[in-house]
């Protein structure tokens, strides 16, 4: 079943009664074979499509061969017109940066919707008969470092389905500022230490930019560390740093820059 309709799918009989097969003919119905459809099909097919079944409705089908000699018995089985999909579940859910990439799966339907709460933020995926199945929906403006709860909504031209369980993700923010930033002053150099920011927002600690008054050019390293060491600095000159952590989202090549933290030390 999908949406636009059922394919159903036979053998040929073990025997063809001493005479070629000349046809397929099958009929089908809602209510007993009180009333019905019928299809036929050549002598060659394995299959049958069928369309325009009710919505959220069981039909009786049965299945005929025949040839010079007249009709085979039928062969019967049940099929269903298109229902509402069943609950989804999320396959995966992806943090980065304020956005949340989540891909949640149910059965035959046309539109999936997620939500995120609080704020009632949502996406929306449309599914087409002929697309590949799992699309990523991309619910983006969310706070880094902020818990939301996610559900999923499938729908098709039967209904709805019923809200999916919830689930918990949170978006990667930028870090809070290195904490407890001192400096102690050397002979033409300064030593900075740092303390890890309070909050990463999920993010992963990955590096620091750095800066001092009087150069506008702000260094990085992209190896997370606790203390610089700076040097070729002009005695007795008092100087501002500036120190702010990066953090790494997830295995991506994107940094989150923190605010930086400052600190004014006189140079022995």
């Amino acid at each position: 079943m999908d949406l636009e309709g059922s394919t159903i799918f036979w053998k040929p009989g073990a025997s063809d009664g001493g005479s070629p097969v000349t046809g397929y003919v099958a009929q089908y119905s809602d209510d007993g074979f009180r009333t019905f459809s019928q299809q036929s099909a050549g002598p060659k097919a394995t299959e049958m499509r069928l369309t325009k079944l009710k919505h959220s409705t069981e039909y009786r089908f049965r299945l005929a061969a025949e040839n010079a000699a007249g009709r085979s018995n039928w062969a019967s089985k049940y099929v269903g017109g298109l229902y509402p999909p069943s609950i989804p579940s999320f396959y995966k859910v992806h943090s980065l940066h304020n956005r949340l990439d989540a891909v949640a799966d149910s059965s035959v339907y046309s539109s999936m919707t997620i939500t995120a709460n609080p704020g009632n933020h949502r996406c929306v995926v449309k599914q087409k008969p002929t697309q590949p199945r799992l699309k990523i929906c991309s619910i983006k403006g969310l706070t880094g470092g902020k818990t939301y709860k996610l559900t999923a909504v499938a729908t098709n031209p039967a209904g709805k389905s019923p809200v999916s369980d919830a689930v918990k993700a949170t978006p990667v923010g930028k870090p809070t500022a290195v904490r407890s930033l001192k400096a102690k002053a050397g002979t033409g150099k300064v030593t900075l230490t740092w303390k890890n920011p309070a909050n990463l927002r999920e993010g992963k600690l990955a590096g620091v930019t750095y800066s001092r008054s009087g150069n506008k050019t702000t260094r990085e390293t992209k190896v997370w560390k606790n203390k610089l060491v700076l040097g070729n600095l002009k005695r007795g000159k008092t100087y501002t740093f500036s120190v702010a952590p990066l953090t790494r989202v997830g295995k991506s090549f994107t940094y989150l820059k923190g605010p930086a933290s400052k600190v004014r030390v006189t140079v022995r």
